[in-house]
């Protein structure tokens, strides 16, 4: 079926360039949208306040890159087939605030069933206790959402 699909993209009446560059655009738009459905895996935490902070989950490719330009981190492209495969799932934390403002980058592992990582601007540590403990919640709430308790 995907052949049939590839099959249909391509222009008999243009050049070899001209198909290659085509079918090359149309997989990296599947893709972005694979990235994209598998983020939103854990929307049922979208936009959910604890304490001080209100997570955020990205949407999409640019919401990563975005948060990659903000915070100065890879986040933008170095886990993208990982989360494509569902290996991990990106999620920002910002203050209740300033929602808009990035503030923590956090990174949550489905094998571990914990976040991983999580930094502020330039990957610095955090260190602060209740910070870790509102992660340790947030963890919980993933769990719950993608059954994996």
């Amino acid at each position: 079926k995907a052949e049939e699909n590839n099959l249909s993209i391509l222009n008999s009446h243009r050049g070899l360039a001209y198909n290659e560059k085509s079918l090359a655009e149309t997989y990296e738009s599947r893709a972005d949208e694979d990235l994209a459905t598998t983020l939103q895996k854990i929307n049922g935490i979208n936009h959910y306040q604890i304490a001080d902070y209100e997570i955020v989950v990205p949407q999409s490719i640019d919401d990563l890159n975005a948060e990659s330009k903000h915070q100065n981190n890879c986040v933008g492209y170095y886990y993208n087939n990982s989360i494509r495969a569902g290996e991990n799932y990106i999620y920002f934390l910002r203050k209740k605030t300033n929602p808009n403002e990035s503030y923590m980058t956090c990174r949550f592992n489905v094998m571990n069933k914990a976040t991983i990582e999580f930094f502020y601007k330039n990957n610095r540590r955090v260190e602060s206790k209740k910070e870790i403990e509102i992660l340790k919640q947030i963890d919980k709430k993933i769990k719950q959402i993608l059954s994996i308790e």
